[in-house]
């Protein structure tokens, strides 16, 4: 099973409710099974996340945050997850994030790359899930 999973720095009740992210992956590749999380996620979908995560044979996780934000919240368990490497799994991080941004620099063998807009974030996961060249 490929996944796609997205995850916003910042509290739901300040964010849209349909990701137009979500949209993107799934018209382009149709097959990964895709998942959205953010700060007030509950916890069973943060077990679906972990568990997601565990079953997939290939793994993209976008990560979504600004430099301000100060933590991760109740989403900290799925992170030290993402943390371990895994050689089927890309991070994408997608802003500014300065304390994720210093914890991934600590784990050089976690396979991370920066990107700047929605449209390469579905081109790197299409890149990495082998649908392009």
């Amino acid at each position: 099973m490929k996944a796609f999973l997205y995850i916003q720095l910042s509290a739901g009740k300040d964010l849209p409710y349909q990701q137009p992210i979500l949209s993107a992956v799934k018209e382009a590749l149709p097959d990964v099974t895709v998942l959205d999380i953010d700060l007030d996620t509950d916890k069973l979908t943060l077990q679906m996340a972990t568990r997601l995560l565990e079953e997939a044979t290939q793994a993209v996780v976008c990560i979504k945050g600004e430099q301000e934000q100060a933590g991760f919240g109740s989403i900290l368990p799925l992170f030290e997850a993402l943390l371990t490497p895994h050689q089927n799994r890309l991070l994408l991080i997608l802003g500014q994030p300065a304390r994720l941004l210093r914890m991934l620099q600590a784990r050089p063998q976690l396979l991370v790359k920066q990107v700047q807009s929605e449209t390469e974030i579905v081109q790197q996961a299409a890149v990495f899930f082998g649908e392009l060249d």
